[in-house]
């Protein structure tokens, strides 16, 4: 009789930055922060870049290194400026904020980046392929509405 040892249970993998991000995923928020869902956290690592989104109702979500990137392009545009001036406004608006993901999973929002209107209790992530981007439940809701004929509401 052979023995056979028990194999331990095959751990979920986590997707790897240089994978596409792809789909949706309904999320709990609060004030200043947003859990990321397990199977996406591997994507970013723990420093991400942020940006607010083009309607205010959210923000998009990057690695940290891809958001240095669109920044030393941007420097390459305005010789002389700073990384740290290009990031903090344009236009009187926020252009990007740098920010962490804690232990527990969770994006933890600077104070001063502060996404109008608020974060609700549930939030969507939408996958973006390099990127995601953090939305309320209501504009999510509008959005999928949109794609929807009218005929068939």
């Amino acid at each position: 009789m052979s023995s056979r040892t028990k194999r331990p249970a095959a751990k979920r993998a986590e997707p790897k930055p240089s994978t596409p991000l792809l789909g949706t995923f309904k999320t709990t928020a609060s004030r200043s922060k947003v859990l990321i869902p397990r199977e996406i956290r591997g994507h970013f690592g723990t420093e991400v870049g942020l940006r607010l989104n083009e309607t205010g109702t959210g923000f998009y979500v990057m690695p940290w290194e891809t958001a240095e990137q669109a920044l030393t392009r941007l420097s390459a545009e305005r010789p002389g400026a700073s990384l740290d001036a290009l990031a903090e406004f344009r236009e009187g608006k926020l252009r990007m904020a740098k920010a962490r993901i804690d232990d527990r999973g969770r994006l933890v929002l600077p104070p001063e980046f502060q996404p109008r209107p608020r974060l609700s209790d549930s939030v969507f992530i939408e996958g973006l392929w390099d990127r995601a981007e953090v939305i309320v439940e209501h504009e999510y809701q509008r959005r999928v509405e949109a794609l929807i004929p009218t005929h068939l509401r």
